[in-house]
C-alpha cells in the first residue's frame, strides 16, 4: 500500500533538475551493467533454524469471504451463481491458488501458506436494533482454516481499514469513535476505492467502537485457544490490530507533505490523556513551566499546540506546531552512484562542524520510477537534525558524500532558526573544517537531488510541541500493547503475536510526525515486531540497521511487495534476504481468488496483484520468486 504514497511533485522537480544539469550527457549515459547474483539461501545461512522454524510465505488473499457475502446478493447475479456452484465456499479456489505456488504442499525450509484477513466489525449483525457478535461467522472462519491444509496467519484488523461493514459505517457517524483534527472534525478519507475511518487510539472500552472491536478480537482469540492442538499448530502467527498510527489530511498522497499539515488527535479524550501523561512525566506544574518557559497555574489549562505560526494568529508561542516545532529539521534527498568510486558515507555539517552521517539505503520509489536506467530504489538518504540544541540564528547546512578517498559537496544552504520572540536571526559563525571538498558536479556518474529542506527554511522550536508528539507516539504504542494484552489474556501464545507497523523513516521523503510510529517499533515493546516493507525497503538492509529490534529476535512482514519491475533477481533477493535473517513469515500483498469476470479493483490497486501475468510493479517477478523459493 505504498506506491501512491509518493511525492509526485518531487518527481517533476528532480526530473527537471536532471534535465537541466545533465542534458548534455543524457543520450550517451548508460547504466553500468553490474551482474546481480542471487543470494545464497540454505539451512546453514539462516539465523533461525529452518528445520524447526520454516520460512512462511503467507500472501494476503482477496476473496476468502467472497461467497459468504454473495449468499445475500441478487440470486440472478453472476457472483451469486458462481458461488452457488461452489456451495458458497472459496476454500477450493484457495487450495488451488496455493498449489500453484507450492504444488507438493507445505514442506521444507520455505513453505507457502496464506494470511486470513478478518475485519472485526464484520463479525457483527444487527438484531432487534442492537449490534450483536455473530459467533457463527467466527466458526465459519475457523472451519475454512481447518479445511485448507496449509499454514496460516490470522489477521484480525480493527484499524482505519475496517470500514466496509454496516457497523463500521454507523460508527463513523459518531465523532466519539474517531480521531479529530484541531478544527474538531475527523479526517475522513479514501484509500484507492475504499473509505478509511480514523478510529480513536484510546483503549477506553466505554467508547462504542472499542466495545465492539475489543469484544470481537477477544472472541476470535478465545475460539482459537479452544481449538485442538493439531489445528492450533496450523495457525503460525497472529497479526495484531493492523497498521496503527495517527491520521492526517490527504491520507493517500500526503505522506510527504511538510507545509500546512493537519494532525490528530485533538479530541477531548485525547487532550485529557495528554494532561495526565504530563502529570506523570513532571512532578509539579512548576517543573513543567520551568521546562516550557510558560506560566500555567492548572493542568487543565494546558492545551496541546494546534496553530501554525506561519498561517495562524497565536496568543502564546506555546500554541505553535508544524512539521519542525518539535525541534527536528529533516535533511533528505537521493543519491545514485554509478561512478567508479565507492560511496563510503554521506556526512552532514552545520556551520562547518561535523554533526553526523545520514542514513542511506532508504526507499525512493519515485526516483526508481522516474529514471529508467536506475536498477534499484534504495537510493534515498536522510538525516534528522536536532536544531533545538543550536543557538537561534541563520545556520549553514553542508551535505558531503565521501567517495573513495575524496569528498564531494552535494549541497550547501542555510536555514533560519527563529527564537520564540521572533527576533531577527543573526548569521551564525562558520567554522572552517579545512577539508578538501570538491563540487559533486565534477564526478561523472553521480546523480543526486536534495529534496529538503528548502533554502532559508524558517523553523521554531516549541518544547510543548515536542511533548505533544511524544505523547502521540505513546498513544500508538499503548494501543498495540492493549491489543496484545487482550490476546494474552484470551489464551494466545506470546510467540505468535506480531505487530503490523509502518516504519515510516525507511521512506526518506515521508513526514514521520504525521504517523507518530517510531516508538512502536522498538526493542522495549511486549509484542514481536511486524513491519510493512515495500519498494526499496523490502530488502531489509535499512530496516535491520535502523530498527535493531529486527536483529534481536523473530520478526515478520505483514505486508510485503518489492515493486521492483526491472529485475527478477532483485525481487527474489528481497524476499529471500528475510529467509536468511530471523523472519517468521512474510505476507506478500496481494493475491486474489475472485474470478476475473466478477473481480473489481481500481487500476492503481490492481498493480499490486501478484500474478504471473501482471507485469506492473514487478508483481509477476514476485509470483515467480515465491514459486522458486518454495522449491527449497
Amino acid at each position: 500500500m505504498y506506491t501512491s504514497r509518493l511525492n509526485i511533485l518531487s518527481i517533476i522537480l528532480f526530473s527537471a533538475f536532471i534535465s537541466a544539469c545533465d542534458q548534455s550527457k543524457e543520450d550517451e549515459f548508460e547504466l553500468a551493467k553490474v551482474p546481480v547474483s542471487k543470494i545464497t539461501t540454505d539451512a546453514t545461512t539462516a539465523m533461525l533454524n529452518r528445520e524447526e522454524q520454516p520460512f512462511l510465505i503467507a500472501p494476503m488473499v482477496e476473496g476468502l469471504n467472497y461467497c459468504e457475502k454473495a449468499m445475500h446478493a441478487d440470486q440472478t447475479s453472476s457472483d451469486y451463481q458462481y458461488c452457488q456452484e461452489r456451495n458458497f465456499s472459496m476454500t477450493a479456489e484457495l487450495s488451488d491458488l496455493l498449489s500453484k505456488l507450492e504444488p507438493s504442499g507445505a514442506k521444507g525450509h520455505v513453505q507457502v501458506g496464506y494470511t486470513y484477513g478478518i475485519p472485526v466489525s464484520s463479525l457483527y449483525e444487527k438484531r432487534h436494533g442492537e449490534w450483536v457478535l455473530d459467533t457463527k461467522k467466527i466458526e465459519t472462519i475457523f472451519n475454512n482454516i481447518k479445511s485448507v491444509d496449509r499454514p496460516v496467519v490470522i489477521y484480525p484488523f480493527m484499524d482505519h481499514f475496517d470500514s466496509s461493514s454496516e457497523l463500521a459505517k454507523e460508527l463513523a457517524q459518531d465523532d466519539t469513535n474517531l480521531m479529530l483534527l484541531s478544527n474538531g472534525k475527523p479526517p475522513m478519507d479514501r484509500y484507492f476505492d475504499s473509505s478509511i475511518i480514523p478510529y480513536t487510539l484510546s483503549t477506553d472500552e466505554s467508547i462504542p467502537v472499542n466495545k465492539y472491536r475489543f469484544e470481537g478480537f477477544r472472541a476470535i482469540i478465545r475460539y482459537y485457544n479452544a481449538l485442538p492442538d493439531e489445528q492450533k499448530q496450523r495457525i503460525k502467527a497472529i497479526s495484531l490490530a493492523g497498521e496503527t498510527h495517527h491520521m492526517f489530511e490527504n491520507f493517500q498522497a500526503g505522506m510527504g507533505k511538510f507545509a500546512d499539515i493537519k494532525l490528530t488527535d485533538y479530541s477531548d479524550r485525547s487532550k485529557a490523556g495528554f494532561r495526565e501523561w504530563l502529570k506523570t512525566k513532571y512532578r509539579t506544574i512548576g517543573d513543567l513551566n520551568t521546562f516550557l518557559s510558560t506560566h500555567y497555574t492548572e493542568w487543565a489549562d494546558i492545551e496541546p499546540p494546534s496553530k501554525d505560526i506561519h498561517t495562524d494568529k497565536l496568543t502564546d508561542f506555546s500554541e505553535h506546531i508544524d512539521s519542525y516545532a518539535h525541534g527536528v529539521l529533516p535533511i533528505f534527498g537521493w543519491l545514485w552512484n554509478d561512478s567508479n568510486k565507492p560511496l563510503n558515507n554521506i556526512h552532514v555539517y552545520v556551520d562547518g562542524e561535523f554533526i553526523g552521517q545520514a542514513d542511506d539505503h532508504l526507499n525512493r520509489m519515485d526516483v526508481y520510477q522516474a529514471l529508467d536506467t536506475l536498477e534499484e530504489p534504495s537510493v534515498g538518504f536522510r538525516y534528522d537534525l536536532d536544531f533545538s540544541k543550536l543557538t537561534p540564528g541563520i545556520h549553514e547546512i553542508q551535505v558531503v558524500a565521501s567517495m573513495g578517498n575524496k569528498m564531494y559537496e552535494l549541497t550547501k544552504q542555510t536555514f533560519a532558526y527563529v527564537d520564540r520572540n521572533q527576533s531577527t536571526p543573526e548569521k551564525a559563525a562558520i567554522t572552517s573544517n579545512n577539508l578538501d571538498i570538491e563540487p559533486a558536479s565534477k564526478l561523472e556518474g553521480l546523480r543526486f537531488y536534495i529534496d529538503h529542506p528548502k533554502s532559508l527554511q524558517d523553523v521554531y522550536y516549541n518544547p510543548l510541541a515536542d511533548l505533544w508528539n511524544q505523547y502521540r507516539g505513546h498513544q500508538v504504542e499503548n494501543f498495540i500493547n492493549y491489543v496484545w494484552l487482550q490476546a494474552i489474556n484470551s489464551g494466545a501464545e506470546k510467540s505468535k503475536l506480531f505487530s503490523h507497523q509502518i516504519p515510516t523513516y525507511l521512506n526518506a521523503s515521508w513526514n514521520t510526525i504525521l504517523f507518530a510510529t517510531d516508538k512502536s517499533v522498538s526493542e522495549q515493546s511486549s509484542y514481536l515486531p511486524g513491519v510493512t516493507l515495500y519498494g526499496g525497503s523490502a530488502d531489509g538492509v535499512a530496516a535491520m540497521k535502523l530498527f535493531p529490534t529486527l536483529n534481536s529476535g523473530p520478526y515478520s512482514m505483514p505486508e510485503f511487495h518489492p515493486q521492483q519491475y526491472k529485475s527478477k533477481v532483485r525481487t527474489y533477493n528481497a524476499l529471500m534476504t528475510h529467509y536468511n535473517t530471523s523472519a517468521v513469515f512474510v505476507t506478500p500483498y496481494y493475491m486474489s481468488i475472485i474470478p476475473e469476470f466478477i473481480r473489481y479493483s481500481s487500476p492503481e490497486h490492481a498493480k499490486f496483484l501478484i500474478e504471473d501475468k501482471n507485469e506492473q510493479y514487478g508483481s509477476h517477478y514476485l509470483f515467480q520468486s515465491i514459486v522458486e523459493a518454495a522449491r527449497m
